[in-house]
Parts: C-alpha cells; sequence; structure tokens
C-alpha cells in the first residue's frame, strides 16, 4: 500500500502576493528522497479566474525554474502532480504563485513515496 504525508495550507487573500514556498523546512522532510511525487490542488480562489503557476529548484541548486509541463498558469480548484518518475525534475523546494485571487486560499499537498 501507498504511503503519503500530507500538509494543507490556508493564504490570506491580502497576503496571496507573497506566494507560497515550500522547503524541506517548512515540510519536516525533503521531497527528493522517498516522498518525491506530488500533488497539488487549491480550492477556487478566484471565482473562476484565479490561477496559480509552480516554479521548482532541483536539489543543492538555488535557482528556481518554472514547471515545463505548464504551459500557462493554473485555473484555481484543478490539480497538478509532479512525478520526477515520469518526465519531471527531482526537486527539493517549491514556489506557488498566485494570480487573480478574491478569497483565502486553500493549498493541498499531498506527497506520495514511490
Amino acid at each position: 500500500m501507498a504511503e503519503f504525508k500530507a500538509r494543507k495550507y490556508v493564504i490570506a487573500a491580502a497576503d496571496a502576493a507573497a506566494g507560497l514556498s515550500v522547503t524541506p523546512g517548512s515540510l519536516g522532510f525533503n521531497p527528493s528522497h522517498e516522498f518525491s511525487k506530488v500533488q497539488i490542488a487549491t480550492n477556487d480562489f478566484g471565482g473562476g479566474a484565479g490561477s496559480f503557476s509552480i516554479e521548482l529548484s532541483p536539489p543543492n541548486n538555488p535557482g528556481f525554474y518554472p514547471l515545463a509541463l505548464l504551459a500557462a498558469p493554473i485555473g484555481g480548484q484543478d490539480i497538478v502532480i509532479i512525478d520526477p518518475y515520469t518526465n519531471d525534475p527531482l526537486w527539493d523546494s517549491l514556489n506557488i504563485a498566485f494570480d487573480g485571487v478574491t478569497d483565502d486560499i486553500e493549498v493541498y499537498l499531498t506527497f506520495i513515496k514511490k
């Protein structure tokens, strides 16, 4: 049976411009190790007009890079799965930026052990 770890973040609409940074320190584990596949989901924080984009930082690399599979920002309430066992890069930190926010944001991260 698959093991997983879940995290929920709530960001006030007034604080949305700062985005969300997820690091091994804030998670309590390093996602570049066993729990590297992640599902990212949000509520509808923009009344159908909100969106989010994701940047990843590879292990031992201080830079962040846009997640290549996202040709455009993802609409609020959509789901993104980052899986380094398919075509996605291995990562240990990520930033999520939000646009079109009209309500508080709920971000759900589910990390799946491979």
